[in-house]
């Protein structure tokens, strides 16, 4: 093999690791279409049941909303904890396609390598709607 052949395909090889383990957000589909509104995503509560969980979109990041037993919601931000990638539905659950960590749809971890929880968001809701809190982000 010569020279340039060598750097020519273990190039090529890089760059497909290096995509297997950047945050990967757009092969994760939304399910239920949103607003915004006094910084809560607004969501039909009619679109989320307790099977598996709903995704929508917040910028370029995911969240998954289930009900639970109880009739009350849960909402998870789909990043996970160890280096940043989208999780995505698994049975039972979330996983990373980056590195393997499993969380419940509570986000909390079952195996690693993630070692912190998925961050929770504060889910209210009337007989029409939940609304999930977004986080305050400081301007600096």
């Amino acid at each position: 093999m010569k020279r340039r052949e060598f750097l020519q395909s273990t190039g090529i090889i890089s760059l497909g690791l290096l995509a297997g383990c950047t945050p990967k957000s757009k092969s994760i589909p939304i399910d239920v279409q949103t607003t915004i509104v006094d910084n809560n995503i607004v969501v039909d509560i009619t679109k989320v049941d307790s099977l598996e969980p709903s995704v929508v979109a917040w910028g370029k990041k995911r969240i998954g909303i289930i009900k639970n037993n109880d009739g009350s919601y849960h909402a998870n931000i789909m990043t996970c904890t160890h280096k940043g990638c989208t999780v995505g539905k698994s049975k039972g659950g979330y996983a990373c396609p980056c590195h393997g960590a499993l969380y419940t749809y509570d986000g909390t971890v079952t195996r690693g390598p993630a070692k912190q929880n998925l961050a929770s968001l504060l889910v209210t809701s009337d007989e029409f709607f939940l609304y999930i809190q977004l986080p305050v982000i400081d301007s600096v």
